[in-house]
């Protein structure tokens, strides 16, 4: 699996280069983000999303808390709740 610096090796730039082209919010020169990009595709470079979440300190993920798992309503989906079959509960 290439990283950033097999990826910044090729492209012959830096690593923080590399890592401003995959930002994409900081200026590149167009020639550059070519090349990197270029680099990318041949390395099939692919940005590890664990690794991006313990870097930004965030992982979009939510936990969802019920009352209990003994209440007959939550364990059931949310389709079935919607359900005709639902009016007989």
């Amino acid at each position: 699996m290439p990283t950033i610096k097999d990826v910044a090796q090729l492209a012959q730039v830096s690593t923080s280069t590399v890592s401003r082209v995959l930002g994409g919010k900081v200026f590149v020169d167009e020639e550059t983000r070519r090349r990197v990009q270029a680099a990318m595709d041949e390395l099939h470079y692919r940005p590890n999303p664990l690794a991006r979440a313990l870097r930004e300190k965030r992982t979009n993920t939510f936990a969802l808390l019920v009352p209990g798992i003994e209440n007959q309503i939550w364990p059931l989906p949310a389709s079935l709740r919607s359900s005709p079959s639902w009016a007989k509960w």
